[in-house]
């Protein structure tokens, strides 16, 4: 009888949906993220579980005293977002789970639709939203094709930024469509991806490999590996701070992008691949050196020091890939 009533008690406790966060250093962002949910989700049985990634600032106490209700989890060391996420994920009840970035915010209360849209769905793996900038410009990133060495191309040669409404050309993020229909689609932005745990768990949840970026890539490259569909859904929006995370963003999001990038082309394509790969990225540096340098003799000093700090984070991923150096996370 015990333990009818505690299955009982378990079953009548599980929740629909898990919202899973994790968080570093990014406690402001955090608190209004938690409110926009709470304010904008009225008709789901849900739960939050955030892990904070050793944050110095005031969010362990945040959660504490001001959400008690969400299921706090924490480390001592930063343990990168994917390995984060696997232990919030494990920890989760629900099948359906929502993947989200602190630095976020709803918009409006259409997520339920969105919730029932994918839950109606499924062959669906993983549904995504519309995501915006503060400014309510779209953030191409939100949508992409997967990466591949005519992506990389363009992106060295500054065809994707030239030719911005060309299928060829602007291929990896898509900035040739408005982003207004429902479609589906190779990859989504990890701010923000809904899926379910049994799907997760089907393809081995994030691959731990990857440490801050990437993670999304290498995801939704194994749920649609796995035969599932990947489907963009334009009629929920969120706003994505993006880069709150750290101070340091353009290094991160240049240097560090392309060395995950160079982790998950070598988990999956042959190494003559990876060679080229390599060439087009320190080509490409090399190009944005040259561009930098003019630059220099005309800009005042902040800006000179901003230009100063770019030239040497260009060297650093030339060094990076012509195996100079080593990186460590």
């Amino acid at each position: 009888l015990e333990i009818i009533i505690c299955n009982l008690q378990k079953y009548l406790d599980m929740k629909d949906l898990s919202i899973v966060i994790v968080n570093w250093n990014t406690c402001d962002y955090l608190k209004n993220c938690l409110n926009s949910v709470i304010s904008n989700i009225k008709n789901i049985n849900y739960d939050i579980l955030v892990f904070d990634n050793n944050s110095k600032d005031n969010s362990i106490e945040l959660l504490k005293t001001k959400f008690p209700n969400v299921k706090l989890y924490h480390s001592s060391i930063n343990i990168g977002f994917g390995k984060a996420n696997n232990v919030l994920i494990k920890n989760c009840d629900s099948e359906f789970i929502l993947i989200l970035n602190p630095d976020t915010l709803f918009l409006n209360d259409s997520f339920e639709d969105m919730f029932y849209y994918f839950k109606n769905h499924p062959k669906f793996g993983a549904l995504g939203c519309k995501i915006l900038n503060t400014d309510n410009s779209i953030q191409y990133t939100c949508t992409r094709s997967f990466p591949d060495l005519w992506t990389v191309f363009c992106e060295q040669t500054f065809l994707y930024s030239i030719f911005k409404n060309s299928k060829l050309f602007a291929k990896h993020l898509m900035t040739y469509w408005d982003l207004n229909d429902i479609r589906n689609i190779d990859l989504l932005s990890g701010a923000m991806i809904l899926t379910r745990k049994s799907t997760l768990t089907n393809v081995n949840n994030f691959d731990e490999d990857y440490f801050m970026y990437g993670e999304d890539i290498d995801l939704c490259w194994k749920i649609k590996q796995a035969g599932w569909d990947i489907v963009f859904y334009p009629f929920f929006k969120i706003i994505h701070y993006g880069g709150k995370s750290t101070i340091q963003s353009f290094e991160n999001n240049f240097f560090y992008s392309y060395v995950t990038l160079e982790l998950f082309f070598s988990k999956y394509k042959p190494s003559l691949y990876m060679h080229v790969f390599r060439l087009f990225v320190i080509t490409g540096s090399f190009i944005r050196i040259l561009f930098t340098l003019p630059l220099m003799l005309v800009s005042n000093k902040n800006k000179c020091h901003i230009l100063i700090l770019r030239l040497k984070v260009y060297l650093k991923v030339i060094l990076k890939f012509i195996g100079f150096a080593r990186i460590t996370q």
